[in-house]
């Protein structure tokens, strides 16, 4: 049976609460097929939880000097209920997004195959956060 398409698909926002986090979620929010939610990261084991109860698609992280983001994607991925199919890290200083998109196998892996995209309007921003979301 093929799978069908959802109406929506759940986005994360993956921060430290600063203004980048805000301005990627601004973008998101008011795309009727995205359903955004920003979060503060805490943790690794809060992430976990997060991930593996809501189930997002895909996962944006605005890069921050704190976070590993070679372990957090990791950690991403590792969730077994996971519906997410890519992790966008957006740098703060460049129009270049790095994609990591999920392993097609369950197998443990240790290096993800990661994609980096230049983006240039908001319409770009949001077609990617489709793409991937979609992504299988």
């Amino acid at each position: 049976m093929p799978h069908s398409r959802p109406s929506s698909f759940k986005i994360f926002v993956l921060g430290n609460g600063s203004l980048l986090d805000e301005g990627i979620s601004d973008m998101l929010i008011p795309h009727s097929q995205l359903n955004v939610t920003r979060i503060t990261y805490t943790d690794d084991r809060t992430l976990y939880d997060l991930v593996n109860f809501e189930h997002p698609y895909a996962v944006f992280i605005s890069e921050f000097d704190t976070l590993d983001l070679e372990r957090v994607v990791s950690l991403i991925f590792s969730v077994p209920a996971s519906c997410v199919r890519g992790v966008i890290v957006v740098h703060d200083e460049t129009s270049e997004l790095d994609v990591y998109y999920k392993p097609s196998t369950d197998a443990p892996v240790t290096t993800y195959r990661r994609k980096s995209i230049v983006v240039n309007t908001k319409e770009e921003f949001i077609d990617l956060a489709l793409r991937v979301s979609s992504y299988a």
